[in-house]
């Protein structure tokens, strides 16, 4: 059986996240908020198709939110906030149709939001936020 939660409560450790080698596919529930990561969320975030709540807010993660964020089919919630992703966001973050909540806030994000958002994230419970300046 494979590690399904993993949560990260202890603060300011300064822990970078895990590489490509990382075999975690099962992982349902990721969360590591305020927890002093730094580096670049991997690419290999998009094996974990069975995670359902993605929240890395709080921390010192840089670079782009990868596009293969868009193959965690199952995610719910996903909280990159209040870090320093840079970049334009990818529109196949967008097709996740069961995302109910998206917090990409106070990040150095460029570009603007799918004018279609509305019909793409059809279960979002939360307002979407203005387009990114």
């Amino acid at each position: 059986m494979g590690v399904r939660a993993f949560m990260v409560q202890f603060a300011r450790h300064g822990l970078g996240l895990g590489s490509d080698r990382d075999n975690i596919s099962l992982l349902q529930i990721f969360s590591a908020w305020q927890n002093n990561l730094r580096g670049y969320l991997p690419l290999a975030i998009g094996n974990l198709t069975k995670m359902q709540h993605l929240q890395i807010s709080g921390n010192m993660l840089i670079g782009e939110i990868p596009k293969e964020i868009s193959n965690v089919v199952e995610l719910e919630l996903l909280d990159l906030s209040t870090n320093s992703f840079s970049g334009s966001l990818y529109m196949e973050i967008f097709n996740i149709s069961g995302l109910r909540e998206i917090d990409l806030s106070y990040n150095n994000l460029s570009g603007s939001l799918p004018p279609n958002i509305g019909s793409m994230l059809k279960n979002i419970e939360r307002p979407i936020p203005r387009p990114f300046s």
